[in-house]
């Protein structure tokens, strides 16, 4: 499932954030993409460096076939952390939408580059 997302534990964020972060996961869970995208944006509005929050907003931009603004939230993450491998990830989704195929082979590849580093690292 999309929404398991570990580069910022959430409880690292200020108690009304998480609270927010959680009801946006759940209703992600759900379906309900509008609805958790404003949970979402809430979340940034309060913590604007949280990672997990712009990637979480990007993967409900995908499924609104916001793909513009999606590319947008996933820049975000990488300018707070260039190795967050979700964003970079989701970064190469949006691009292949707007069939800016070049560019989300090199994110792909970035996504996986980042992983192996992770896991190696664990």
């Amino acid at each position: 499932m999309y929404f398991q997302l570990i580069e910022t534990p959430v409880s690292a964020l200020t108690e009304p954030a998480a609270a927010l972060h959680y009801r946006g996961e759940a209703l992600a869970n759900a379906g309900h993409y509008e609805m958790a995208l404003e949970q979402f944006q809430q979340v940034l509005e309060q913590q604007p460096t949280c990672q997990t929050a712009w990637v979480f907003q990007a993967v409900l931009l995908l499924h609104l076939e916001r793909y513009e603004e999606a590319l947008m939230s996933c820049d975000q993450a990488l300018a707070l952390c260039n190795s967050n491998s979700e964003a970079w990830l989701f970064r190469g989704v949006a691009l292949q939408r707007l069939k800016r195929y070049q560019q989300a082979y090199e994110s792909y590849n970035l996504a996986l580059r980042n992983a192996d580093a992770l896991a190696q690292s664990v």
